[in-house]
């Protein structure tokens, strides 16, 4: 938009007027404000959740670019694509209200298909003289249902105004009905206009009040990689949680479900609500664990189930889901994330560590460690659920109608900033990884207002060696830094040495020596992905005496979460993870988050001191302090070394007084300075180079910083030292035993012996340690039914027998009994014991007993056979007639036995003797087995299986009710009530192939050869 300083907050006015008129939410008109110029700014997005009163915000605070180029195309392309495009809701009108004043710079037809494809309703409102007519007669004709307006300055908006907004709401977007005073609908506030022709009632969503409504979810993670511990650690988050809501029942009511492989309700809406019992129930909730992270299923079974009636959820209170969860989803969670929009269900994912990509959650996301989560109630609380605080003004207007409006605080990033930013060259960062920075830093600097007089900008590229590619001393004009960032080539890499690189900017960058500004904020944001490969404590502990404040933004998995706190001046606040590269210009896309957490986290410096220093003369390698800075809050108080002081940049005489501070002159010749805020009096001597604080030891470290005063470390106090070669006096640390809280010495197990880590420092750590060449290897036997097994342990491995059998089961041979024997494992061994019995022939007889076999006299005696362990088996020859008295008699031993008398006598004896006959049987073929049959001797053969001869020769068996085809023939092997068995067999009988009827009927006949 090509407009004046002053034009353009005419249209502001009117992008406010028009959305005054209408009823925004989730679930009415979704509004998105985009600015152009050479590039585009989006102000914010359809989908996000805030208050209409926070979007007015966001449009009263838009800043005035400028620019000679009006990228109109870009801008049109940006709002079909992704605007409308991305979760945009089917079946409702797409409506874009293009204000422009200048012509594109690039030809509108290529982007028309866009606007065709997406069928948006493009409504122009041209203005001014330098507008092309039939560039917007030509977006207009191509879109669905287009509409242009032609005004000659900015003072007709006002005028067209309803005009535009009759033809929006013909479209289907349709303002909020008429009310009066006292009938606001809830959760809003209203204010009536009253015009000659008629009354619009105007709605702003405000925040929930505490005390309020509100049906509160707790969704927690319990899966086996967050552990009992940090489970603990979840539940006083939410116990906090529930005190800061005042949990009671008609207010706000409060349900909990963990999950992980499964989904448990711990208690729903329906049970009591109650403060106290819902704190009990919390504290009583036991750690399930589970090996998978299944958040897609979780988040679905919160919307259809616990956030129904049926379940206590009530109609009238607002839905909102505290997410808790630290590990990458196993299920997909796409149509999840979609059904809480589209239910307009309010999400917080709490984002514990670095594991998972927040680009896949809603906005907005909190990131913690589960240290802290307990520390982050408060800043939950406002993300979510804070009234806004605001002050309210009378504004008369043009009726006799008088209403009252609410003028909300601005956002942040209104004061001007140092920021320096560094990127990564090491060897973890790819060609495509290293434009993904490049994107991130132009479009901060494209989001926030640079200049002479505001936040300045410099980059700085680590890896083997540090490379300022942009200094402060840079014309810090945008259009000016967006062209130097475009130049910055990535670098040889290397190792990541971020202590180095940190140390260089505070030493190197953010000096007033070398172009930072006296009395500005100064913000370091770096980009980090690898654990670095020098020390970052003391480059941290500079930025923090320096007053420099660090933001790291930790990518990746190949973190040290210590790391980036220690360079984050140990507040974890400052800290930002993200999952992946290319999330990185995502998230300043998205929103302003992080843009804000810059400048908050600048503003909210609490006092503090901050020693500014230079070269003692324009010749001279030597520093000397140049000001001293005493900064409370966003108010700065500038120390001078010429004797001067200034307050907020402006030069005020002494004596004076800021705040609660009192600084006086001493003698013409020194400063003194009362803090009460820091309980101390600064002493300040400039034609000395000298400063000296009245200050206590704890309130020393924890408050005040600057180059000549260090950051001492535990059971340590400062002492003023002063060399004669050095012109700044040093604090060195000495140690204080007396007032330290010496830490107790650990008990050393498992092999492991106690040392102490820091040698030389005053408060002692001391770890335990191992030698594993010291551990004693003694191997241990195990029986049978035990494995031998090692147990790792933090030193010396343990020997240990576990378990390693299986259940035993035997079947035993006649004259044997089952026996089991369970052991220690619980496992049952099996085995077979001898009877006091014997065994002859297949018969289990007891001792004692005696029959009659053929000719022979068989008993069971008393003795035990030493292998088998039965009674062995006695059997003694009969003596046996074997005289016939009549020739040819016959005589049957058995089935299979016969014998006959001869015919002729013995000569000798004159007796018949006995001539006997056994007769041998055949084994059955296959396919058969032999049954017995009573005075049979060899029995019958049976048939067990039916045998087929197939055509081609091959013999096939096949079991009772199994069945073949072969060819034209089928084959059954049946059996029938007596067990008999037997073969069917059924034919097909083909018709006659007659060929001349073929050929008749119009079918060609082929020959087909069998060469089989």
């Amino acid at each position: 938009m090509s407009f004046s300083k002053k034009e353009f907050e005419e249209v502001k006015r009117f992008v406010l007027a028009m959305m005054e008129q209408m009823q925004i939410g989730q679930s009415n008109i979704r509004v998105s404000v985009l600015q152009f110029h050479s590039r585009i700014n989006k102000l914010f997005d359809l989908w996000e959740k805030k208050n209409v009163r926070e979007l007015k915000t966001l449009v009263k605070t838009m800043q005035y670019i400028g620019g000679s180029k009006s990228n109109l195309v870009e801008a049109l392309k940006h709002t079909s694509v992704l605007v409308f495009g991305k979760d945009a809701r089917k079946k409702v009108p797409r409506i874009a209200i293009l204000v422009t004043a200048s012509p594109s710079s690039n030809g509108v037809e290529r982007v028309l298909h866009f606007i065709i494809k997406r069928k948006v309703t493009v409504i122009t409102v041209g203005i001014g003289s330098r507008i092309n007519p039939k560039e917007i007669g030509l977006i207009t004709s191509k879109s669905h249902d287009g509409k242009s307006f032609i005004l000659k300055n900015v003072n007709e908006l006002n005028k067209y105004r309803r005009t535009i907004l009759d033809y929006v709401c013909s479209r289907g977007a349709t303002p909020p009905p008429p009310t009066t005073m006292g009938t606001a609908p809830v959760k809003t506030t209203a204010s009536t206009t009253t015009s000659p022709s008629v009354a619009h009632g105007v709605f702003t969503t405000t925040s929930q009040n505490k005390g309020e409504k509100w049906d509160i979810v707790f969704l927690v993670e319990d899966s086996d990689n967050v552990g009992e511990d940090n489970f603990n650690r979840t539940k006083e988050f939410m116990i906090k949680t529930v005190e800061k809501f005042q949990v009671k029942e008609g207010t706000t009511h409060v349900s909990v479900v963990q999950y992980s492989d499964k989904i448990n309700d711990e208690f729903t809406f329906i049970s009591s609500q109650k403060n106290w019992e819902v704190i009990e129930r919390i504290k009583q909730m036991r750690y399930h664990g589970g090996e998978h992270t299944n958040t897609g299923n979780a988040i679905m079974h919160v919307i259809e189930e616990t956030l129904t009636m049926q379940n206590g959820a009530r109609e009238e209170a607002p839905d909102l889901v505290f997410m808790i969860t630290s590990n990458p989803p196993s299920d997909s969670i796409t149509n999840p994330i979609k059904a809480v929009k589209d239910r307009d269900v309010d999400l917080i994912p709490i984002v514990i560590g670095p594991d998972i990509d927040i680009a896949e959650f809603p906005l907005p996301v909190v990131q913690t460690t589960y240290e802290n989560i307990t520390n982050i109630v408060d800043m939950v609380y406002k993300t979510c659920c804070q009234p806004t605080i605001g002050k309210t003004v009378p504004t008369t207007l043009t009726t006799a109608t008088t209403t009252t409006t609410t003028l909300l605080p601005s956002v942040p990033c209104t004061e001007p900033m140092d920021v320096a930013i560094l990127l990564d060259g090491s060897d973890n960062v790819g060609e495509t990884q290293f434009e993904e920075m490049k994107t991130f830093v132009k479009t901060f600097v494209g989001k926030i207002q640079t200049g002479t007089d505001a936040t300045h900008i410099s980059v700085l590229q680590y890896g083997r060696t540090n490379t300022q590619e942009i200094s402060f001393d840079e014309n810090q004009e945008k259009e000016n830094l967006l062209d130097l960032i475009d130049q910055i080539q990535q670098r040889e890499s290397g190792p990541s040495q971020l202590g180095s690189a940190l140390s260089f900017t505070v030493q190197n960058m953010v000096m007033e020596a070398k172009g930072a500004r006296v009395g500005i904020p100064k913000v370091v944001v770096v980009i980090v992905t690898d654990t670095s490969k020098d020390d970052v404590g003391r480059a941290a502990q500079e930025a923090m005496i320096t007053g420099v404040t660090v933001i790291p933004i930790g990518i990746g998995q190949k973190l040290d979460e210590r790391e980036l706190l220690t360079i984050a001046g140990h507040n974890p606040n400052n800290v930002v993870h993200l999952g992946k590269m290319d999330t990185l210009p995502i998230m300043m896309t998205l929103s302003d988050e992080f843009i804000e957490k810059v400048c908050t986290e600048v503003d909210n410096l609490e006092t503090k001191i901050i020693i500014h220093k230079g070269p003692c003369h324009s010749n001279s390698n030597e520093n000397c302090i140049k000001a001293i800075e005493i900064k409370q809050h966003n108010i700065a108080t500038l120390l001078h070394d010429d004797m001067t002081v200034s307050v907020a940049g402006k030069f005020v005489p002494l004596p004076l007084t800021v705040m609660n501070m009192d600084v006086i002159d001493h003698g013409s010749s020194s400063f003194v300075a009362n803090i009460p805020d820091l309980e101390i009096v600064l002493i300040y001597s400039p034609l000395n180079n000298l400063f000296s604080l009245w200050v206590s030891p704890t309130l020393f470290l924890a408050r005040v910083s600057g180059l000549c005063v260090p950051k001492c470390g535990p059971c340590e106090k400062p002492a003023l030292r002063r060399n004669i070669d050095e012109c700044c006096p040093q604090y060195v640390c000495d140690c204080d035993l007396l007032s330290c809280d010496l830490p107790i010495t650990p008990t050393c197990e498992d092999g492991s012996f106690l040392s102490l880590k820091n040698p030389g420092e005053c408060k002692p750590i001391y770890e335990c340690l191992c030698n594993r060449n010291q551990c004693e290897d003694k191997p241990i036997t195990c029986p049978s039914h035990r494995a031998l097994t090692v147990v790792k342990t933090q030193c010396c491995d343990k020997y240990e027998c576990a378990c390693s059998c299986s259940n035993e089961i035997v079947s035993c041979p006649a004259g044997y009994s089952v026996k089991s024997v369970i052991n220690d494992c619980n496992c049952t061994t099996s085995y077979c014991e001898p009877n006091e019995v014997c065994v002859h022939n297949g018969v289990v007889y007891l001792t004692g007993k005696t029959w009659e076999e053929s000719c022979q006299q068989c008993s069971c005696t008393d003795r035990k056979n030493t292998v088998t362990g039965l009674h062995e088996v006695e059997c003694v020859t009969k003596t046996c007639n074997k005289n016939c008295p009549t020739a040819g008699d016959t005589l049957k031993i058995d089935d299979c036995t016969e014998c006959r008398c001869s015919e002729e006598a013995d000569r000798l004896t004159n007796t018949h003797s006995l001539q006997c006959v056994t007769k041998r049987c055949r084994n059955c073929p296959d396919g058969y087995t032999t049954k017995k049959e009573k005075g049979s001797c060899c029995g019958i053969c049976q048939a067990t299986r039916c045998i087929i001869h197939l055509a081609n020769g091959t013999v096939v068996m096949l079991k009772a009710d199994e069945s073949i085809q072969d060819d034209c023939d089928s084959y059954r092997c049946k059996v029938n009530e007596n067990g008999e068995i037997s073969t069917e067999k059924r034919t097909v009988q083909c018709t006659p192939f007659d060929k001349e009827e073929c050929k008749a009927g119009g079918v060609r006949v082929n020959v087909l050869i069998d060469f089989k």
